[in-house]
């Protein structure tokens, strides 16, 4: 656009040589004058086409961008090893575990507790490894959740790009014993997620 306009200047500077005599009059014929309001449209054009187009790369790039990031967290959320046993309780997985089966009893692992295995640590004291290790895939689940959060309110992924996640969000928002962790180690992915991804394509 500057190179364009640069080149209109000089040629406005050479046509008074052309279109004046010696003696100072004017010698300016009607194809000059229109070979001169040709030469202002088309620099006018030039740098509407070199507007557009510059916008049109700055989307371009935005996208891609966007993609990469989604990759990397779509990657991340697959690849987890720590949020793998809070994903199969919710898919509605029951574990029983030797080590903690005469502590707890038979099917104590399993989404119809999580109430009781998600409870504040300032309420009842947490021993049990394998408790330890399931309370820890949820955080580990909810950072992951708090991170997408962060990446939807600050318009860096869309929100149709969430549907990816939207199983495990959904059938966390619906546990009880979720919620109130959410609440008690103040996660926030509850409130900056929508509801649910595929409702709106934006």
């Amino acid at each position: 656009m500057l190179k364009s306009c640069l080149t209109l200047v000089c040629i406005l500077n050479f046509i008074p040589s052309l279109v004046f005599a010696e003696n100072g009059t004017s010698i300016l014929s009607q194809d000059i004058s229109l070979l001169i309001q040709l030469i202002i449209a088309i620099a006018g054009v030039s740098g509407v086409a070199g507007l557009f187009w510059g916008i049109y790369e700055y989307r371009e790039n935005q996208k891609s961008k966007r993609k990469d990031i989604l990759f990397e967290v779509v990657h991340e959320f697959d690849r987890s090893e720590e949020m793998h046993f809070a994903k199969k309780i919710l898919d509605g997985f029951v574990y029983n575990f030797p080590e903690s089966f005469d502590q707890l009893g038979p099917n104590y692992f399993s989404k119809d507790n999580l109430k009781q295995i998600l409870r504040s640590h300032e309420d009842h004291d947490i021993t049990v490894p394998k408790e330890i290790e399931l309370r820890d895939s949820f955080s580990a689940l909810f950072d992951f959740f708090d991170k997408l959060g962060y990446l939807y309110s600050n318009k860096i992924i869309k929100k149709h790009e969430l549907g990816y996640f939207d199983y495990y969000i959904d059938r966390s928002r619906k546990s009880l014993g979720v919620l109130e962790f959410v609440k008690n180690y103040d996660y926030r992915w509850h409130d900056e997620l929508p509801k649910k991804a595929e409702d709106e394509n934006s």
